[in-house]
């Protein structure tokens, strides 16, 4: 990006793709933002991999379907149990065919293990299902889906006080003076063949596009408050009461838009005053209902 000028805006978009876990995590950490990275799901890994063996070894001549159930959970083990669905009149067959461990060593390597086996394909070709098993394991744990990387983008444009001017195609406009996190993840990201690319101009020479943020952002805020207040007018519509959860879910929302609003103060103009009075009944209306549950 060019120097920064006072007043320049601008817009941000990327081109998203699957990298390894470790380099977006590094490269998030740059900027102190390597929470934002969505965690592994070890239990999702662990059925992928199971249902790849199972294709691959217990029916390699037709298509099966297949149920896959979790194991109890240990502190050092996550599980699941692969199950052939074969479709029946009046009643559905499960007949079990194995199931896999991913095991954690002392090193903090999770190895994929065998705990039981009714399949007389899977007892053959034990080995061969327990590396392919692991290579998935290993492919699905050690790297961030092309999914996962844009949520952990979006988080943090909207972090950084940006507002989304497309709903597809993932387009925000940033405050150029929070733009130099995204900078330098980008840096760091186009090592791993992801693109992240930003467009600075000069709302003098481009006004319309000026207003097009002003107005996504005035719309997409109001929306928010407006959506929260709606939800406890619903809740008490039918006597319900809110999660502790959802209320700090609720709080989270009102907290980033609440910042948004305000670091655009200047951008806003005369419609940052009644966006900060929708965010103010917005958040009486938060607190209501927790005194509510005092009574």
């Amino acid at each position: 990006m060019k120097n920064a000028n006072e007043g320049d805006m601008v817009v941000v978009f990327w081109e998203s793709a699957r990298v390894r876990r470790q380099c977006a995590v590094d490269a998030f950490d740059q900027a102190g933002m390597a929470g934002l990275i969505p965690t592994v799901d070890y239990a999702d890994a662990i059925r992928r991999a199971a249902v790849s063996a199972a294709e691959t070894y217990c029916d390699p001549e037709e298509p099966a379907k297949y149920k896959v159930y979790s194991l109890p959970g240990r502190s050092n083990r996550v599980g699941c149990e692969v199950r052939r669905f074969l479709k029946g009149e009046k009643r559905n067959d499960l007949p079990f065919l194995f199931s896999l461990g991913a095991i954690k060593q002392d090193n903090g390597v999770h190895r994929i293990e065998m705990l039981d086996c009714e399949c007389p394909n899977a007892l053959k070709y034990r080995d061969k299902i327990l590396d392919t098993a692991n290579r998935e394991w290993d492919e699905n744990c050690g790297y961030v889906g092309a999914s996962d990387l844009t949520q952990a983008l979006n988080k943090l444009v909207r972090a950084c006080h940006g507002v989304l001017l497309k709903d597809t195609g993932g387009v925000w406009h940033l405050p150029i003076d929070k733009a130099k996190e995204y900078l330098q993840i980008g840096a760091s990201l186009a090592y791993c063949g992801v693109k992240l690319h930003s467009i600075q101009f000069n709302p003098k020479v481009n006004s319309e596009l000026v207003t097009h943020v002003v107005d996504s952002l005035i719309e997409r805020s109001t929306a928010a408050f407006t959506g929260i207040i709606e939800h406890y007018e619903e809740l008490d519509s039918r006597g319900a009461k809110q999660r502790s959860n959802g209320r700090q879910s609720r709080m989270e929302e009102w907290v980033e838009w609440k910042a948004t609003i305000d670091h655009n103060r200047q951008l806003l103009g005369k419609a940052f005053v009644a966006l900060s009075k929708a965010g103010q009944k917005a958040y009486e209306r938060i607190g209501e209902e927790a005194m509510s549950t005092l009574a």
